[in-house]
């Protein structure tokens, strides 16, 4: 968002605005989300629920890596990435039954791994000095892909119980 300020190389009040507009939506879009993929969950079970969160996140991913100045789509890429991580964390929740004397474990342990998932966008920075925001998205839009396939051949039908 550097062409909403008049220096490029300094952060202005506009570039801070929707940035922070964008944030906003964001988080408000994952709160909401979270009650969507419960019910989701609870009709369709985990499999169904899988597929749809990390094919939102997918789109959301491909957007991330062609916005740019004149193709401005960030803020549904934001939303995208945002509605689908909760269904993907939500869909785990149900193995923690394989594990029935540390089930509590098993639930905290998801959690922090959820918790840790804003790393990813942490190495994507990193990565842009080597190499563009386009490759390093479509590079992860292919392991979501592959994550979409196997979930949809592996993933139980039903929430186990």
């Amino acid at each position: 968002y550097s062409n909403r300020c008049p220096n490029p190389k300094k952060v202005c009040t506009r570039q801070t605005l929707d940035l922070g507009f964008i944030y906003t939506i964001g988080g408000c879009a994952n709160l909401a989300a979270q009650l969507l993929w419960g019910w989701i969950l609870d009709q369709k079970g985990p499999r169904v629920c899988s597929f749809l969160s990390v094919a939102t996140v997918f789109i959301g991913i491909i957007l991330l890596g062609i916005t740019d100045n004149q193709f401005d789509v960030l803020p549904y890429a934001m939303v995208c990435i945002a509605v689908g991580g909760p269904g993907a964390s939500v869909a785990l929740f149900h193995l923690s039954n394989l594990f029935p004397t540390a089930k509590n474990s098993v639930l905290s342990l998801f959690s922090g791994v959820f918790q840790l998932g804003f790393m990813v966008f942490m190495v994507f920075n990193t990565l842009t000095t080597f190499t563009s925001r386009f490759v390093i998205c479509m590079v992860y839009a292919g392991m979501l892909f592959v994550i979409m396939l196997l979930g949809l051949a592996f993933w139980p039908e039903r929430s186990l119980t």
